[in-house]
């Protein structure tokens, strides 16, 4: 949550949520969400030294670490999120 309200009230972030709100409106967050995501992973090498799949199967073995602690809903999301 703390990361989202950060990026949610970025400059950076709110400025381009509004170059896409006339044409996608309450959308223009997610595909915001899905470009920064996307630029991300294409430079992940620039900001990490552990490739990206090694990255990401660490953090799915420690999803699965907790899982059973999470709540319900997020419980069920976590494995097609891994997916």
């Amino acid at each position: 949550r703390s990361i989202d309200s950060f990026t949610d009230n970025h400059p950076t972030i709110r400025q381009s949520k509004c170059r896409l709100a006339s044409d996608y409106g309450k959308y223009a967050g997610i595909i915001i969400d899905i470009f920064y995501d996307h630029f991300l992973a294409h430079n992940w090498n620039i900001f990490s030294k552990k490739p990206l799949p090694v990255y990401a199967q660490e953090l799915y073995s420690i999803l699965g670490k907790y899982a059973d602690s999470f709540p319900l809903p997020i419980r069920d999301f976590v494995p097609r999120f891994m997916e």
